[in-house]
């Protein structure tokens, strides 16, 4: 899409067949963000992911947190106020 290669120049397309991290390709590095804690960042989460990026040959991972600032914050929260019980795993 035209779109796509405007706003991500350097990555590979699906018209390239990129297709993101695959077992036998040789991935680099793995960014994993938002780490919003509490949300996503538990031990099983993160451990599933770093597995999937060893799978796809991962030499390297980094993390990137969640930052709330101004108004956003307390948008957030109100939001995550309000959903129901387990569903913040589910995010």
């Amino acid at each position: 899409m035209a779109g796509e290669r405007a706003a991500h120049p350097q990555s590979p397309g699906s018209s390239r067949g990129g297709g993101g991290a695959q077992p036998g390709r040789r991935a680099g590095g793995v960014l994993i963000a938002p780490l919003m804690p509490g949300i996503n960042d538990g031990p099983t989460q993160v451990e599933r992911i770093l597995a999937l990026a060893g799978e796809a040959g991962a030499v390297s991972v980094g993390g990137l947190a969640l930052h709330l600032r101004g108004d956003v914050r307390g948008i957030f929260f109100d939001w995550l106020a309000l959903l129901p019980a387990g569903a913040r795993s589910a995010l």
